[in-house]
Formats: C-alpha cells, structure tokens, sequence
C-alpha cells in the first residue's frame, strides 16, 4: 500500500521517492531476546543509553505526560536497528544510482 502511494506522488510530482523498508524481522522485536528497537526494563524504564539525559529534558505539566516523556524511545531503533534502517535507505538510494 505505502508503495502505491509513493509511486502516486512520483507520478503527480515528477519526483523520485523510494520506500526504504528496515529489514526488522519479528526475532528482532522490542521484547525479543535480540531487540533491534528500544524496550523498557522491568521497571518501566528505557532501556535507551540517553534515558536520562531525555528524563533531564522532559519538562510536562502533568505526570502522565511526564511518564511518556521519558519512555519516548519505546519502538524506536537502536544500534541494531538503526544499522538496518540505513541498509534500506542504501538500497534505496542505490536503485537510484547514487551510492
């Protein structure tokens, strides 16, 4: 479906966006024995290495705000997954002919 809708807008504007897909298989899930995406500990921490320096930064009005705030890297990558974004974006770029 996200490629139909790249290839729409490639269409429409005369552009040339890819779709890059992560190759993030389910081994490599958030509460998986090899995450490629930042989880939370077992006490609902992040299992990020910038938690704190975020938590010093998350200045909410409220606590529920304030507890969303400091877990903002749940489900994001993290070196792993971050590898395998870039490989995609490569591919990608390399179908263009620019890497």
């Amino acid at each position: 479906m996200v490629q139909a809708d790249v290839d729409a807008f490639n269409q429409r504007s005369g552009s040339v966006a890819r779709y890059a897909i992560p190759a993030i298989s389910p081994e490599h899930a958030v509460f998986s024995a090899d995450p490629w995406i930042f989880g939370l500990g077992p006490n609902l921490e992040p299992e990020d290495p910038m938690a704190a320096v975020r938590a010093a930064e998350c200045t909410a009005p409220d606590p529920v705000s304030a507890f969303i705030c400091r877990r903002a890297s749940l489900g994001h990558p993290n070196a792993a997954g971050a590898r395998a974004y870039a490989l995609a974006i490569e591919k990608a770029l390399g179908s263009l002919g620019v890497i």
